[in-house]
């Protein structure tokens, strides 16, 4: 099943789409318009979808907007995130805000070699389990308000240039052993990047 994303504001390579609805799983984006007009996917840099009838990401997303530099998805019934990002090459900021997101299954963003700013604000992630080394670009995190109560070992470790790390919200009670991370001055904990 295919849909089109309506955007309901289109500028300077920007649009933003309310009420986006994906009701099946494997959905695809068939189009993109504005004030009816088809636009080119690769006309478009950032996208600001929202939507409480969006369920589900479509199964060819990261194919369709080869120059998506900036990508938010905030008020929506998203619960996952799997393989849909893949081939967004250029994309450098990703906000998944405000969803039913419950696991970050990095493993699936390693593809996202420019990725610097990653936000999954307000959701129900309960850990990180995965570490963020295959996003090697990445200056800021934002994991405020969810369910997080446990960090494990080196989550961060691989990533010398963070910059950011904010868990403010959280039910966070533990940090495993051996917690290690590398900041931008290289340090063990620097707790400039840190914000609880």
């Amino acid at each position: 099943m295919k849909f089109e994303i309506e955007c309901g504001i289109f500028e300077e390579n920007v649009c933003v789409a309310d009420d986006v609805i994906t009701f099946y799983e494997e959905m695809e984006v068939k189009g993109v318009k504005h004030n009816g007009r088809l636009l080119e996917p690769d006309m478009v840099t950032t996208l600001d979808l929202r939507g409480r009838n969006f369920h589900f990401m479509p199964t060819n997303f990261g194919n369709f907007f080869p120059n998506l530099e900036n990508l938010t998805i905030s008020n929506t019934r998203i619960s996952k995130i799997e393989n849909n990002l893949e081939n967004l090459n250029n994309l450098k900021s990703l906000k998944l805000v405000d969803n039913k997101i419950s696991q970050i299954p990095l493993n699936s963003l390693a593809s996202l070699e420019s990725l610097e700013i990653f936000d999954v604000t307000g959701n129900q992630i309960h850990e990180i389990s995965e570490s963020f080394e295959n996003l090697k670009e990445l200056r800021e995190i934002y994991l405020d308000r969810n369910e997080i109560s446990t960090l494990r070992w080196k989550v961060f470790a691989e990533n010398s240039k963070i910059e950011v790390i904010s868990m403010k919200s959280n039910r966070l009670m533990q940090i495993g052993s051996n917690f290690e991370v590398v900041g931008s001055n290289n340090q063990i904990f620097d707790s400039e990047i840190w914000n609880f």
